[in-house]
């Protein structure tokens, strides 16, 4: 279960920081860039807090 969610982490940063999709935000890019990382950040801390907590 966990090893589909950081494939799935994975994929997710290989589309958000692709050039075609950046180019969609390319008026407002440094806000995208930061909200992006943001979401990335906070969805590794919820994946690593959830696998401690299941004791691996």
């Amino acid at each position: 279960m966990m090893r589909d969610f950081w494939i799935f982490l994975f994929v997710l940063g290989l589309i958000l920081f692709s050039w075609p999709f950046m180019n969609i935000f390319m008026a407002d890019l440094v806000l995208y860039l930061f909200s992006a990382w943001l979401l990335l950040i906070v969805l590794v801390f919820l994946g690593v807090k959830k696998k401690a907590d299941d004791g691996g």
